[in-house]
């Protein structure tokens, strides 16, 4: 396979659209309830379907997303060689693993630190299993603390074990390809990552191998609207039903609507010209801190504002607005402190990036 070669525009365009994503994570994690403080409680039914809209429907593609680009990052330079597959492999090391097992470090010291305090107890989710080391071991290698690493931990398992079959049948026929993952998703029972993971990844190596052939495809607006339509629509009814607590679709439907958003997303990014001179995106190269550093963050501002504003009869709706908003501006001032007083660290912290 040749390898493609990606151009500023389009590099500059998968990392905007990747810190895009990472805000939609933020608020993902915002929208959910979970905070274990008594009082919290949503004020009324539109509450719950803009927290619906958002926390299953329009947030939902970010980590599909995530997986796609970083699928198709991988195999656009992959030329299937034992150097080339080696040199990955070293750059994703420091690039994921020991980012990885740094901040899995950092969550389990935190949470044992907060949960040895009445004073501070209330302000994290959940508590250590226990102090012994097995179970210490297997939260900071398998199940971190910091919950948002799931996705380094499965992206990592990617690359070492389906780098290869992915890379063969591809080269053999890449809508079989496509056919064999989707198989092993829905029908082997026990995989060391999650079906979505797998699935996504194989679909952004598919498009790097059909790249020069889908590139030189252009929709018309009226294509790219309709297809945003219907992603649109898809999460309307589906937060509708899920404040009455009702799983409308089965999982592959949840899943074909969510590359159906990734796609419209990927599409209209161009059409919307004036994202491109929006002062946000200067921020861009933060997306990796953004995602480290915002959990257990935004969990504390959430029980923060909620303490100050619960009080007030939208107590809620301050919780769920101020609280994505204010966690990631100060993920990016932190990062900026921390790169500007020791650049090595930020650098190893954030994965070389």
């Amino acid at each position: 396979m040749p390898v493609i070669n990606i151009h500023s525009a389009l590099s500059h365009k998968i990392k905007n659209v990747m810190f895009f994503c990472m805000l939609l994570v933020v608020v993902l994690h915002a929208s959910a309830p979970k905070l274990n403080m008594a009082g919290f409680v949503h004020n009324g039914t539109i509450l719950k379907f803009i927290q619906a809209l958002f926390g299953e429907g329009i947030t939902r593609i970010a980590v599909p997303a995530f997986f796609m680009m970083s699928g198709f990052l991988f195999f656009a330079s992959f030329d299937g060689t034992w150097f080339n597959w080696k040199a990955k492999l070293m750059s994703r090391t420091k690039g994921l693993l020991v980012p990885y097992l740094i901040w899995s470090a950092l969550g389990i010291g935190l949470m044992l630190i907060l949960n040895s305090n009445s004073l501070t107890h209330s302000l994290v989710n959940g508590e250590m299993p226990t102090s012994n080391f097995s179970n210490i071991l297997y939260v900071w290698l398998v199940d971190p603390v910091n919950y948002q690493f799931w996705f380094v931990r499965d992206l990592m398992v990617m690359v070492v074990c389906c780098t290869l079959p992915l890379y063969f049948l591809n080269r053999w026929h890449i809508v079989l390809s496509l056919i064999v993952v989707l198989g092993v998703v829905m029908y082997v029972p026990i995989l060391p990552f999650q079906g979505m993971s797998l699935l996504f990844y194989a679909i952004g190596a598919s498009i790097a191998f059909s790249y020069e052939r889908i590139a030189r495809y252009k929709l018309s607006k009226a294509w790219v609207n309709g297809i945003t339509l219907v992603w649109l629509i898809f999460c309307l009814v589906k937060a509708y039903f899920r404040v009455y607590s009702f799983q409308l679709f089965p999982w592959w439907g949840n899943e074909l609507f969510n590359f159906i958003g990734c796609l419209s997303v990927w599409l209209i990014w161009d059409k919307l010209k004036f994202l491109h001179s929006n002062p946000l995106w200067r921020y861009s190269g933060f997306s990796f801190f953004v995602f480290a550093f915002h959990e257990p963050l935004l969990t504390g501002i959430k029980k923060g504002v909620f303490l100050i504003s619960h009080e007030l009869p939208f107590h809620s709706w301050l919780v769920f607005i101020i609280s994505p908003a204010l966690c990631v501006v100060i993920c990016i001032i932190c990062a900026k402190i921390l790169l500007r007083l020791s650049p090595r660290l930020y650098s190893i912290l954030s994965g070389n990036r």
